[in-house]
């Protein structure tokens, strides 16, 4: 199967087999792009990926990542990431599919659809679907139900084909223990390193500057940026209108009782007595008898706290073995059953975990109750204010946007609505607009639109904003002199690039030459450094390789022993023996 995996690297079903593993982060060369359509981002094989379409596939992998990562998603991570070529790739990817599942004839039924979103949560109430909230959400979401339903249903259509293909999949005894020998072979090598930034010194003329820039100029041209006003309807502002009797209180109360369940709790000590994965019966049965020795002393009145400090090989030792206030679930399962069966004051035998064994001291035991009604009654005041202060906000931008067609006629109803009209400085795509609740997507909105087009109400986490352009910047060329200081020092990083990659060339080819490492190394004033042994997917921490340098290292074998050529990692260049 391997061979024959090889032999049809360029057929649809390996790639769809290994889109269905991995994320594609490359473009497959599918289909086309054309600049005549500014709505159009791409064709794949007749069938069009509008600009809105590919917008809102990048504003989705934005915000699942943001949740992830929150404020450490910066610029810098998602041109790492390259989101924008994932989520065009993911879009191609997706047209293909829906093509080959329609070509084989696979159906996903109504019923099954409608099945699926039944199941979805955001669209459930006390655990049922609850059809006026999904009509609700989906409205806000400027979606109609087919129009929600058609998407869904393409899907579930393309999981049913990633399904077949990957079920499909056999892989011989033969082929598994050939996968598993590549895989696991290790090898030893010895490198050097020329790293650009040990070359100092480098000197550049204002001649050589101006030569670069005029080669390199299109890299320095600017982004292009927008200006925008916007009004912003704010779900904050709309609670103080909002009135909830005590009535319909307590029938939230009442109707979802399990949102006031007061988890137990216990708050406990431990002494750990650690053991290991390979530790033999023997060990194991020893390790037990030391923790059962220190359990006896405990029981017999010795402070529990200092017995922790003294033999204890937990972190908390420190502490004297306190772990603080816990629910059941946050421990694993041997440690918290027995803690919550246990009463204040009492001591535990060795209890035994995947990290060793523990002798438990509770110091005291919260019971699971029911937080009484007046308690809950804030809580319950500001879940159902909130809500009903969103529907509210939302009720407003939908009176402004639906009597609103141009920008005179935005600031006109903004007045008469006593609005606020907010206007931001000049932006680029990337966002970094201050004062708004999700900066990228207000960004990607804003770049959508045309010239004084009003856009539709837009939902930035559970902020309401009817946005309008009101100026542009094209990109362009700046003068030399305005990016003079930036120009240098990219022509001093890449002469310094230049000079470590020529001394590396020089030292390959004097190694095949017959001139030993040690003497090259001394002359090129480098400590060669040896690896152990490493197998093809260990990391850099382990052999202070990259990718490629491992991959190079298990090109070479005792017929070649040395590289074809040398080999360039994001620090500098190698020389790998």
């Amino acid at each position: 199967m391997l061979d024959f995996m090889r032999k049809q690297a360029g057929s649809w079903i390996v790639k769809i087999f290994l889109g269905a593993i991995i994320t594609v982060f490359v473009f497959w060369g599918v289909g086309s792009f054309r600049d005549k359509n500014p709505n159009l981002v791409a064709s794949v094989d007749g069938e069009s990926i509008s600009y809105e379409e590919y917008q809102n596939a990048y504003n989705n992998i934005i915000e699942q990542l943001r949740k992830n990562l929150g404020e450490a998603l910066d610029d810098n991570i998602i041109k790492i990431l390259r989101l924008k070529e994932q989520a065009l790739n993911g879009l191609i990817d997706q047209k293909m599919l829906l093509k080959e599942a329609n070509r084989l004839g696979l159906l996903v039924s109504k019923e099954e659809m409608i099945n699926a979103i039944n199941k979805i949560s955001v669209f459930k109430t006390n655990g049922y679907f609850d059809s006026s909230l999904y009509r609700k959400i989906l409205d806000r979401a400027r979606l109609t139900p087919e129009e929600f339903e058609a998407s869904h249903q393409k899907r579930m259509l393309v999981e049913k084909l990633r399904q077949m293909i990957t079920n499909s999949v056999k892989v011989s005894e033969l082929e598994a223990r050939q996968w598993y020998a590549w895989t696991n072979r290790s090898v030893k090598v010895e490198y050097v390193t020329f790293l650009p930034g040990q070359y100092k010194n480098i000197s550049v003329s204002d001649e050589e500057i101006e030569t670069f820039f005029n080669t390199h100029m299109e890299s320095y041209k600017t982004e292009p940026e927008v200006k925008a006003q916007y009004l912003l309807f704010d779900p904050d502002d709309y609670k103080d209108s909002v009135s909830i009797s005590d009535e319909k209180l307590m029938e939230y109360y009442v109707d979802t009782p399990e949102e006031f369940v007061i988890s137990a709790t216990v708050h406990a000590r431990h002494i750990l007595i650690k053991t290991k994965s390979d530790d033999d019966s023997e060990k194991v049965k020893e390790k037990r008898e030391q923790a059962l020795n220190i359990s006896k002393i405990a029981k017999g009145g010795k402070d529990f706290a200092e017995l922790a400090k003294k033999h204890s090989q937990c972190p908390t030792r420190n502490k004297g073995g306190d772990l603080g206030t816990f629910g059941k679930k946050h421990m694993v399962p041997p440690f918290s059953d027995k803690a919550f069966s246990m009463e204040a004051g009492e001591i535990s035998d060795p209890v035994r975990t995947r990290f060793g064994w523990h002798i438990i001291k509770v110091e005291k035991v919260n019971k699971e109750f029911v937080l009484p009604f007046e308690d809950a009654k804030d809580k319950i005041y500001d879940k159902l204010a909130g809500g009903l202060a969103a529907d509210l906000a939302y009720e407003e931008a939908e009176r402004v946007y639906n009597i609103s067609f141009d920008g005179d006629d935005l600031i006109n109803v903004a007045r008469e609505y006593n609005l606020e009209i907010h206007t931001t400085g000049f932006f680029t795509k990337n966002g970094g607009i201050k004062g708004v609740a999700d900066s990228s997507k207000f960004a990607s909105t804003v770049f959508s639109l045309e010239d004084t087009e009003i856009s539709d109400i837009k939902d930035f986490k559970g902020k309401f904003y009817i946005i309008q352009p009101v100026g542009k910047k094209p990109a362009m060329i700046p003068e030399l002199e305005k990016v003079k200081e930036q120009v240098r020092i990219d022509l001093v990083k890449e002469k310094k690039d230049t000079s470590a990659k020529e001394d590396a060339e020089k030292f390959l080819t004097a190694l095949k030459n017959g001139d030993s490492m040690a003497e090259l190394s001394e002359k090129y004033k480098l400590s060669p450094q040896e690896t152990l042994f490493f197998k093809r997917n260990d990391s850099f921490r382990k052999t202070g390789l990259g990718k490629k340098g491992i991959n190079a290292a298990f090109f070479l074998s005792e017929k070649e022993q040395f590289p074809k050529n040398i080999v360039k990692e994001q620090g500098g260049y190698y020389i790998i023996l």
